[in-house]
């Protein structure tokens, strides 16, 4: 059986790290991209990206469309160059990817990989904005700083969307890279809430695995994870619990405590930001079809 492809897509700081790491627990799936890939899908350099496929139609269009790609985006040149660079991956049953940046693909991605298995993470957008805010304050470890005022996914639009208010910038982020998911949920077979992955990994991964392979599967041990939801009232350090899971050599586990370097939102801000998004985020948790133990609370 030829591999299929498992595609994990969702903004940054949604969960799309510990369940990229816990699906790879499985021995039917297999991770062989460098990173998030980003020299498969040609997002280098990544803010403003110029390889092909993905850089190619982000220059032609100015950057005004972010990283934003439809169906119509998947050339037949594109299609050829992928499924060629797919083929020369390796043989699994599952070959898994995650990247932000294809939760505004999702349409582009399915006219691409008309097989694959498409999983979107989402999180509560105020612990989604509160983690993604720390990446404008300079510190150690902080890895890739903002480019032109801005940090990671880009809608289209971008540009408009940009703050000197960061959080305020945040929570537009939010809104419009998950508007553009919400719209395309159709071509999504696992929809994931950050929330409850945590309280029940193994069950949720299980569902995935089997969604793409057939029932029978067997779950290897996968503990509940801590959720960082709270942090937000709470406060945090600033580097970011990726660099905890890289270091752990696999672990998923985080301290039990950790200095507050940057201080939580106040009852203001997170008004803001619900205020913000929370039409996004009552549809989105309001969708059938998610998960059991991952989108239901």
């Amino acid at each position: 059986m030829a591999p299929k492809a498992l595609f994990i897509v969702g903004l940054q700081k949604s969960g799309t790290t510990p369940l990229n790491r816990s699906l790879q627990v499985f021995p039917e799936v297999r991770h062989p991209f460098r990173s998030e890939g980003n020299d498969f899908w040609g997002n280098e350099p990544p803010f403003s990206p110029a390889g092909f496929p993905a850089g190619s139609f982000y220059q032609q269009a100015g950057g005004e469309r972010g990283h934003c790609l439809d169906a119509a985006d998947a050339t037949a040149e594109a299609r050829e160059v992928m499924r060629q660079r797919f083929a020369a991956l390796g043989d699994a049953p599952l070959l898994l990817n995650k990247n932000p940046y294809n939760a505004c693909r999702v349409g582009w991605l399915r006219a691409i990989f008309p097989e694959a298995c498409i999983v979107a993470c989402v999180r509560e957008p105020v612990a989604n904005c509160y983690s993604l805010l720390k990446k404008f304050v300079p510190h150690k470890g902080r890895g890739l700083p903002p480019e032109d005022g801005w940090w990671g996914v880009k809608p289209a639009g971008w540009r408009s969307l940009r703050d000197q208010d960061k959080l305020t910038q945040c929570a537009r982020q939010w809104r419009a890279v998950n508007e553009r998911l919400l719209e395309s949920l159709a071509e999504v077979d696992h929809l994931v809430f950050y929330d409850d992955f945590c309280r029940a990994p193994a069950r949720s991964c299980q569902r995935i695995v089997e969604g793409c392979l057939g029932a029978g599967v067997a779950a290897p041990p996968l503990p509940p994870l801590r959720s960082c939801d709270d942090e937000h009232q709470r406060g945090s350090r600033l580097r970011s619990k990726n660099r905890y899971f890289s270091e752990s050599g696999g672990s998923l586990a985080l301290p039990e405590e950790e200095e507050a370097e940057f201080p939580p939102l106040s009852a203001e801000e997170v008004e803001a930001v619900r205020a913000a998004t929370g039409r996004i985020w009552e549809e989105l948790r309001g969708r059938p079809g998610a998960l059991p133990g991952a989108g239901t609370a």
